[in-house]
């Protein structure tokens, strides 16, 4: 679904959450920072870099940090999913 800090970040903007962080007093980049780290000390999810070109005519290679969800993310989220469907049935 998000795989980058910033799709992360554009899909938290179009949140519930966004539209009440002010009132709750929530900063929704440190929100997102936090959760990221924990995601990656927990190792569910882990930081990979891509390289690409700039979309303008210069030579200019950007990295880009990927999220990428590991094996035990992978699991932990199939598990639930496999939980709460035989709680359904």
């Amino acid at each position: 679904m998000c795989s980058t800090y910033e799709s992360l970040m554009n899909l938290l903007q179009k949140s519930l959450l966004a539209l009440q962080a002010d009132r709750l007093n929530i900063n929704l980049e440190n929100l997102l920072d936090e959760c990221l780290q924990y995601l990656i000390d927990t190792k569910i999810i882990l930081i990979k870099e891509e390289e690409k070109r700039s979309n303008n005519d210069s030579d200019e290679i950007i990295k880009i940090r990927i999220y990428e969800t590991t094996k035990l993310g992978k699991a932990t989220v199939e598990g639930k999913y496999i939980n709460t469907f035989n709680i359904i049935i």
